[in-house]
């Protein structure tokens, strides 16, 4: 994770969903994706919640229960 981030964006990559992100030039990155899905650096954790619902269901909440 970048050093360069707010610190409030910091908290909330403590949440299960970030699990499946990961940070590129300061963009959250969908790692469930073939073809990356990037987000802009303010997207909120609830954004990429729903995005893992909408196009990962089966898949994502599979994954939270290995957690």
């Amino acid at each position: 994770m970048s050093d360069n981030i707010e610190p409030n964006r910091k908290r909330q990559k403590t949440s299960l969903v970030w699990k499946f992100f990961e940070i590129r030039n300061n963009h959250p990155c969908c790692l469930l994706c073939p073809t990356p899905k990037i987000y802009g650096p303010k997207t909120a954790t609830s954004t990429l919640q729903r995005h893992l619902d909408s196009i990962h269901n089966q898949e994502a909440s599979l994954k939270t229960q290995e957690l």
